[in-house]
């Protein structure tokens, strides 16, 4: 059963949340991040520990005083993919 990306597995009883429309873009910029954060949709806040992480990254950014279509700094970018690979 599906809804609001939330699948519930009735044969193992376990709920999970579909990943793959989380795609990577070309370049990672502050607004990429925004989108892509903006995507998980988490209706019963379950993914909560998971969101503040992404969230904290999105601070890192925004202390970088970065514009919206920069590229992120290398030690941004790698904690950004390191979680975008998470996800999976």
């Amino acid at each position: 059963a599906k809804t609001l990306g939330l699948v519930w597995n009735q044969t193992t009883d376990e709920f999970l949340y579909r990943t793959d429309i989380l795609q990577a873009p070309e370049s990672i910029t502050k607004r990429s991040v925004l989108s892509t954060i903006s995507k998980i949709f988490d209706l019963l806040g379950l993914l909560g520990p998971i969101t503040v992480v992404a969230k904290l990254i999105l601070q890192r950014v925004w202390l970088d005083k970065l514009a919206w279509d920069e590229n992120l700094p290398q030690q941004t970018l790698s904690q950004w993919q390191a979680f975008c690979d998470g996800l999976k």
